[in-house]
């Protein structure tokens, strides 16, 4: 009985030991530890005009504060994502399904030696749940300027709605529409 049972003890060791060895070790550091030079380097503003949801569950003025960051980060990284291709750069600002959304259309890294950069963005908060994991919003007359190599080549506003989800550090996005598009510059003529 005393072989046995030391005969089980060196099998779960030496299970347990080979387990280890044949697990990978990530090279990627977490999100917190990490430093975003895009969202470090953007600069847009985020205001936020109304807020229309039950009083229950009104932000208080540090989620408004952590809101407003966030956005503007978000919004580095897809404006990265429309210069680039490149999902994983802002992977961590993505829900799951939303990644995996872009990842079908978004199939390569390319620059497409266009850029655009935001400018103004004014929200109408539509929803807020009552944990605070949870927002709806319309962003409306958000200004884009899209850029060339070689000069500017449009400003637009842009009306959209976007679900975002409190998840981890930061919100990220669950769905975006855009509404309407308006080009304010170059000005076009309609007969």
């Amino acid at each position: 009985m005393r072989y046995v049972m030391i005969f089980l003890a060196l099998l779960f060791f030496s299970f347990f030991f080979l387990l280890g060895k044949t697990t990978e070790t990530f090279q990627e550091k977490p999100v917190f530890t990490r430093v975003d030079s895009l969202a470090l380097n953007h600069n847009s503003f985020v205001d936020i005009h109304e807020i229309r949801v039950k009083k229950v569950n009104y932000p208080n003025d540090f989620q408004q504060n952590r809101f407003r960051n966030d956005y503007s980060n978000l919004w580095a990284h897809l404006n990265d994502l429309y210069s680039t291709n490149s999902v994983e750069e802002g992977k961590e600002y993505y829900t799951e399904d939303w990644f995996k959304n872009i990842c079908l259309t978004y199939k390569n890294p390319i620059y497409t030696g266009y850029t655009r950069e935001d400018h103004e963005h004014h929200l109408y908060i539509k929803n807020w749940s009552w944990d605070g994991l949870v927002c709806d919003l319309i962003d409306s007359n958000a200004v884009f300027s899209y850029h060339n190599s070689q000069k500017l080549t449009k400003i637009a506003k842009v009306n959209l709605a976007m679900v975002l989800l409190l998840q981890g550090d930061h919100w990220r996005i669950d769905a975006i529409k855009i509404l309407d598009q308006k080009i304010i510059y170059p000005h076009s003529k309609r007969p």
